[in-house]
């Protein structure tokens, strides 16, 4: 029967939706619920919105609490399945998500999905149906902006400079952080891109020649050849 239960959740993970309806209706065996979350978990990272109610219709999986929604729907939209994610909240959390706030859960699934290098459109999506905060987007020093510094993604940190950084509004322990971990992955072109976008961070040529000696120990040649560049 082990191996009935993996095709099971395989078929789910394939998004093989006759294959799930067969086998649950074929093997009662497998109306376990453990069994049953794994194969709604499996679904719905699948991205077949139709597996994925047919699923929660057959197992009776319809409750918030039986699943941990938060990582589910993390999943969901670092694999870009944004169909799924969108039915997930209504299903799950109610047309409201800024309610469903426990543990900061919103920002949670956003952090994911930057430090899981999701597209632009993934982040975009998550923001406006989250309707996440501008404070978290740029403010704090574990805030979007740094997450999408530290994991080199240029064109999410572009868009959140474009759409919710106004000039002069960044602190300088957020600019300086994100500076450092740019230096500290050997990123020129993300790098270059924040000296050259925010002045703010007031650089001073002691805080320059300490990122000069960290590139010279990593051996990374362009960036290296770049801070030298500087005239501060």
């Amino acid at each position: 029967m082990s191996g009935k239960k993996g095709i099971y959740v395989k078929a789910c993970r394939l998004g093989d939706r006759d294959l799930f309806v067969w086998m649950f209706n074929t093997f009662p065996v497998l109306h376990c619920r453990r069994l049953q979350e794994s194969a709604f978990i499996a679904s719905c990272i699948s991205g077949n919105i139709d597996l994925v109610k047919s699923v929660v219709s057959l197992t009776g999986i319809t409750h918030k609490t039986e699943i941990n929604s938060v990582k589910v729907i993390q999943w969901v939209c670092i694999h870009g399945h944004l169909r799924v994610a969108d039915w997930m909240i209504d299903k799950f959390i109610g047309p409201n998500p800024t309610s469903w706030d426990i543990y900061g859960a919103r920002y949670n699934v956003l952090s994911a999905a930057i430090n899981a290098k999701a597209s632009l459109e993934t982040i975009r999506w998550i923001v406006e149906r989250f309707s996440v905060s501008e404070s978290y987007i740029r403010m704090d020093s574990d805030c979007a902006f740094s997450s999408a510094c530290s994991v080199g993604n240029l064109s999410i940190a572009k868009w959140i400079a474009a759409n919710y950084i106004r000039p002069n509004s960044l602190s300088q322990a957020v600019c300086r952080l994100c500076f450092r971990s740019c230096c500290g992955r050997g990123d020129v072109q993300l790098t270059s891109w924040l000296y050259d976008t925010f002045p703010e961070m007031c650089l001073t040529r002691q805080y320059i020649q300490q990122e000069i000696i960290w590139a010279s120990i990593a051996w990374n040649k362009k960036l290296y050849e770049w801070l030298n560049t500087l005239r501060i």
